[in-house]
Parts: structure tokens; C-alpha cells; sequence
């Protein structure tokens, strides 16, 4: 049964394009024979109208990624864009202070910008640097059709090999992947600082959003080198600024733990059971 339905992304963060997709995540609560039979199945999925899988948890184990800081499950939590009607949704909401942990907040949003880093920008960053100009000027991605792993300039500089052959859709990943490392960085900072963040950009810096929203509406094939590895380092160095702001916050906020009493407790009271 769904209990709480919620659209995070670029909807969420005020960051839509023509092309932004709808991203509707949900949480699930299974029936107590589900949970307490041996013929349970133990994989609850949502469907979507076409018979799609869409994300979703079952609220135990939203909780416990809620506790170990991951930044997908915080987005879902602090979403304004989230379903009023279901009963719940209130009462799930109320779980976010008691997951609070600091070192594991800092660890799984470096994490999930380090994720962006290996899978497509120190990859992007390895291929194109083959694609240089002798001169010092840098090929986009459209003068040597990576994109195709088909370079245009073969009769002039010889057979060239692409280490890599990139698909279009990951090169159209890559001013995605940069947005996504620096917004969840942001996220980390406000709630290590706060114990809460805005989920829409704009709301706490204006000037975030303007530049993320240049880089996600960038044409693809403009991509350079240069470009990539311009983000590669700011995000490294987002990633250490971020490491080093742990280090100044107080004693209680980084040795603070889950509340794990209060959110059995809530669950309890979802699932209408007395304590």
C-alpha cells in the first residue's frame, strides 16, 4: 500500500527544462501478514500506469537509508512537492530529525558526488583530452564526433582510436552529472549546518541556481575538455571545503546519532500499533 508519494529532481530543486523528466518516488507500507509471513514477498515494487517500475521503499527500509545519510532519501523526505492526501505523509515527514547523523550525512553525499566524478566526468575528462588542438585550442565534442567514437579530422591528423566509445546518451549525462555533484553538495552543507535544507535552489542561492541551470541547458556537443575539467576540480574542491566544514561544527552535531526509539515509535503509531 502506498502511503507517501512525493516528485523530487529537477521539478523539486527549480531546475526544469523542456525536456525534465517527472521523477515520482514512493514509499510503501506492507501489510503486517507480509512482514510477519514465511510466504511473504519480500520485493514490493510501484507500478506506474504502463506497468513500470518506479522507486520506491518500504518504510523500514526508507528509514533506515534515512539514517545512513543518503542523499536521495532526504530529498524525498524534504520535497514541497509531496502528496497532502495520504493519512501518513505528515507523520513520515516528522522522521527527519531523528534519522540525523553527521558523519554519515557528510560520507553518503561526498559518496554520491564522488559517483558522478568516476562515472562520467573523469571518464569524459580521459577521452577528450586526445582530442586537443596542437595549437592549444580544444575540440568540442561535435568536432570530433565522440559521440560516435568517429573522429571528423582523420585524414588530417591520421587514424585516431577513441579510448571509450561514448554513447550520446552518456555525453548528455555529463552537464547532468556536474549539476547533481554540486547541488548535492549544497544539500550536505545546509544540513550538517542546520539540521535541514531548502529543496528548491533558488530559495537559498540565487546565484547556485543560475550557474547550474547554464550548465544542465548547455549544448552537449560543446562540450570540451577544458569544460570538463574545470567542474572535475571544483567539485574536488567542493568535496574538500565540504570535509573541511565537518571539521569546524560542533562536538554534538558531529557525534549526533539516530533517534532510533522515536522512529520505531512513529512507526508503531503508522501502523497502528501500541506501544
Amino acid at each position: 500500500m502506498i502511503i507517501y508519494r512525493t516528485i523530487v529532481g529537477s521539478q523539486m530543486h527549480g531546475l526544469t527544462t523542456p525536456t525534465s523528466d517527472e521523477d515520482i518516488r514512493y514509499i510503501t507500507m506492507p501489510s503486517l501478514i507480509e512482514i510477519i509471513s514465511p510466504f511473504k514477498n519480500d520485493e514490493i515494487k510501484v507500478r506506474n500506469g504502463k506497468g513500470e517500475d518506479e522507486e520506491s521503499w518500504d518504510i523500514a527500509h526508507f528509514c533506515k537509508h534515512l539514517c545512513s545519510g543518503n542523499p536521495t532519501v532526504y530529498e524525498v523526505i524534504k520535497s514541497h512537492l509531496y502528496d497532502r492526501s495520504f493519512a501518513h505523509a505528515e507523520t513520515i515527514r516528522s522522521l527527519m530529525p531523528y534519522a540525523f547523523d553527521g558523519r554519515k550525512i557528510l560520507f553518503a553525499h561526498i559518496g554520491y558526488c564522488e559517483a558522478q566524478l568516476k562515472r562520467y566526468l573523469r571518464k569524459a575528462q580521459h577521452d577528450l583530452s586526445a582530442y586537443q588542438w596542437n595549437d592549444g585550442d580544444e575540440r568540442t565534442c561535435d568536432e570530433t564526433q565522440i559521440l560516435l567514437g568517429i573522429p571528423k579530422w582523420e585524414e588530417k591528423f591520421g587514424q585516431l582510436q577513441v579510448d571509450g566509445v561514448w554513447e550520446e546518451n552518456h555525453i548528455r549525462r555529463v552537464p547532468k552529472s556536474i549539476v547533481a555533484g554540486y547541488r548535492v553538495l549544497a544539500q550536505a552543507k545546509q544540513l550538517l549546518e542546520t539540521g535541514d535544507f531548502k529543496p528548491v535552489i533558488k530559495d537559498y542561492s540565487p546565484e547556485l541556481h543560475d550557474k547550474l541551470m547554464g550548465i544542465k541547458t548547455m549544448d552537449s556537443n560543446s562540450i570540451t575538455w577544458g569544460f570538463v575539467v574545470k567542474h572535475l576540480d571544483g567539485l574536488e574542491n567542493g568535496i574538500k571545503e565540504l570535509k573541511s566544514f565537518y571539521e569546524t561544527l560542533p562536538d554534538e552535531i558531529k557525534n549526533k546519532k539516530p533517534d532510533i526509539g522515536a522512529i520505531e515509535s512513529t512507526l508503531c503509531e503508522i501502523y497502528g500499533i501500541p506501544l
